[in-house]
């Protein structure tokens, strides 16, 4: 059975063959959708050193970061953000077998300064005003 994060990433992929996970025009990207992503994206960084790199890991956990406090703002509690941070980004989740390393969930750590520039600018964007905590058309 595959992880709950692949299905995810699997999910998200389908939706824009080819395409960067980290497209800052989609249209219906809900503030879950972006959490989950960049969660998954900052928990690639800790897990993989063959992806780590040190600024990009320090954009997604500042964007984390941001998206904790929009959504602690928007009544989730610390709990259940750690919840949902290991049910979709398989945060303190073992990964024996470093499914998260390779395949399709690579894409969600991304690949160059300018595609962490693509996070940074996404999230603001969805962090910048109150909306519905909800998954938008992302799945």
């Amino acid at each position: 059975m595959r992880s709950p994060a692949i299905l995810l990433c699997s999910a998200l992929l389908a939706i824009s063959p080819g395409a960067s996970a980290w497209q800052t025009e989609e249209p219906g990207i809900g503030p879950v959708c972006l959490y989950a992503m960049v969660s998954l994206g900052e928990e690639i960084g800790k897990r993989c050193s063959n992806l780590h790199d040190e600024r990009i890991q320090a954009v997604m956990s500042a964007s984390v970061q941001k998206l904790d406090a929009y959504f602690a703002k928007g009544g989730w509690t610390a709990e259940q953000m750690a919840t949902f941070k290991r049910k979709q980004a398989r945060v303190g989740v073992p990964d024996p077998e470093g499914l998260l390393c390779k395949g399709d969930a690579v894409s969600f750590y991304p690949e160059s300064e300018a595609a962490a520039a693509q996070v940074v600018a996404l999230t603001d964007r969805i962090v910048s005003k109150p909306r519905p905590l909800e998954w938008g058309d992302c799945l």
